[in-house]
């Protein structure tokens, strides 16, 4: 699965689509295919292997009584627009696809901006370089195994810190 996590249906959409116009079971039909579209192996498309998805196994994967309901189902939704069919005859949500076509121009632009500022050498106000060793912690070793040993300075060595005492 190559596209997002999370489904994303926003109601105000749903309410404007042709969705609205069809049958309860004809809408619930939709969300089980926007399910399968969305884990399918090319995003947006209910094919198998490049192939339409075979009608019995959609009628099984749906909750559909038989292959007939799932066909006229799918009839209704395609008629009304809230699905479309490849020339090959594989279903597909023009929808889906447009949300993913935006989710990658937002990645794009996303890593093309990180670019840019890491380029520029300018960094926000809040952010500041990892790379400056703070010399108080120069030779600390953190006990794991390959760790350089605890090394202190010629300063350190004659300072001895005595823990306060407990009191009574």
């Amino acid at each position: 699965m190559d596209g997002p996590r999370l489904l994303e249906l926003d109601p105000r959409e749903l309410l404007a689509s042709p969705l609205c116009g069809c049958s309860m079971m004809a809408q619930w039909f939709w969300f089980r295919l926007q399910l399968l579209m969305h884990t399918s192996e090319r995003y947006g498309y209910l094919a198998v292997n490049g192939l339409p998805f075979p009608l019995q196994l959609l009628a099984r994967q749906t909750g559909c009584t038989n292959a007939r309901q799932a066909k006229a189902l799918l009839r209704e939704l395609v008629n009304v627009g809230a699905l479309q069919k490849t020339s090959g005859g594989v279903i597909y949500d023009r929808e889906l696809l447009r949300r993913e076509r935006e989710r990658e121009k937002d990645r794009e632009k996303w890593k093309n901006d990180k670019r840019r500022a890491r380029g520029s050498g300018v960094r926000p106000p809040d952010v500041h370089r990892m790379s400056t060793v703070d010399k108080r912690w120069t030779g600390f070793s953190t006990g794991r195994k390959g760790s350089p040993p605890l090394v202190l300075s010629p300063s350190q060595k004659t300072k001895t810190t005595q823990p306060p005492p407990l009191p009574p």
